[in-house]
């Protein structure tokens, strides 16, 4: 397998484990959730609930943070828009899913095995079980819980949000919240999530000179991964 390869596999990886660690990230700043964790979708935590509103978070967004639901477990779909270019992830919520790039690049993660296909080929690549293709995990609450636990909530940074109202997005009716990353609220994500169930069905984060943003909405529809064929081994070792 070629450097490039490796590259393409290794961006996916940090992609989705940066859009899964994303709400931890707003109160943990640069701590870190064990990599190998996984856990269900989890249900609303007190402790998550408790450290909120010691933060200051309202009522609709610490129940949000306490209960949000891991679409990455879940059957959804992805799409993540950033600098121009768009790339769609498929969940089966079975453990397996599906990457497809704008240029045709593809990754498949099915029955614990991956496989690549690059841009303009029809051959698939299964990649060998190394930490170079490594699957990220989900949402991790219980490492979240843990933190709050020995913290006791006490060195939880204020939260510095603005409230952006109601919108409908999929047949959904759903809320919204700009969390910024420290009080300058130079840059910040905007969570849209359904009351109900806090489902996300958008995230767009702007950086600091809002240059950049990175787009990301997110369907719950049935999703079935395919069987990569004509499969070869990969010569990544």
């Amino acid at each position: 397998m070629t450097k490039k390869v490796k590259i393409s596999v290794s961006i996916i990886v940090v992609l989705i484990v940066l859009i899964g660690g994303l709400l931890a990230w707003h109160f943990l700043g640069s701590a870190k959730s064990p990599a190998d964790s996984s856990v269900d979708s989890p249900a609303p935590s007190p402790v998550i609930l408790s450290a909120c509103t010691k933060a200051g978070g309202d009522d609709d967004l610490c129940s949000f943070y306490a209960g949000i639901q891991d679409f990455t477990k879940m059957s959804s779909q992805m799409v993540i828009t950033s600098g121009g270019e768009t790339m769609k992830i498929y969940y089966d919520g079975k453990g397996n899913s599906h990457v497809k790039s704008a240029e045709g690049m593809q990754i498949i993660v099915l029955n614990e095995s991956s496989y690549y296909l690059e841009a303009g080929a029809t051959e698939w690549i299964k990649l060998p079980d190394t930490e170079d293709v490594q699957r990220p995990t989900g949402l991790d609450m219980s490492a979240l819980e843990e933190r709050f636990k020995s913290e006791n909530g006490e060195n939880t940074t204020q939260l510095t949000y603005a409230k952006l109202g109601k919108k409908e997005l999929s047949g959904q009716d759903v809320v919204g919240y700009k969390v910024y990353n420290d009080a300058s609220r130079a840059a910040g994500t905007e969570f849209w999530f359904n009351k109900k169930d806090n489902r996300i069905y958008q995230m767009i984060y702007t950086d600091a000179n809002n240059e950049n943003t990175t787009d990301v909405t997110i369907t719950y529809d049935k999703v079935e991964i395919p069987t990569p064929s004509p499969v070869r081994k990969s010569d990544l070792r």
